[in-house]
């Protein structure tokens, strides 16, 4: 079925519609004082603004760069989240926080514990940005 939609179709055929959405609620709908009120369907507008999406052999060199991550980086950052999961010993709830991690002072990044060398003398001072992330 999906082939036969997309059949006959160029890549420059397909764009992104985006329509404003209101809540719509009937007003025979009642709801417990306990919950809070949620809507029981959505509206949307008649008029929407269509934005062609390009193909991507239509983005500039320095877009491609802003929106996908080459393979080199995307390794790096794979090999980084594992070091790191690993250190929180595989479980969710012990993800590090930014408030528990370091901040670097000369590039503002957030540094995971995992990486800091605890044989290296650091000298770790309070960031003036936010007190309550490390400095170093």
């Amino acid at each position: 079925a999906r082939d036969k939609f997309l059949s006959g179709r160029s890549n420059s055929d397909y764009t992104a519609a985006t329509a404003s959405t209101t809540a719509c609620t009937s007003s025979s709908e009642s709801v417990s004082s306990a919950h809070a009120k949620r809507p029981k369907s959505v509206c949307f507008q008649e008029a929407a603004q269509v934005v062609p999406i390009p193909m991507r052999s239509e983005y500039t060199k320095r877009t491609k760069e802003l929106l996908w991550v080459n393979k080199i980086d995307m390794a790096e950052n794979i090999e980084r989240n594992l070091i790191e999961y690993a250190y929180e010993r595989y479980n969710p709830v012990r993800v590090c926080e930014e408030n528990d991690m370091y901040l670097c002072t000369v590039t503002k990044d957030l540094i995971h514990p995992v990486h800091i060398d605890v044989n290296q003398s650091y000298v770790v001072v309070e960031s003036p940005d936010s007190p309550d992330v490390p400095a170093f």
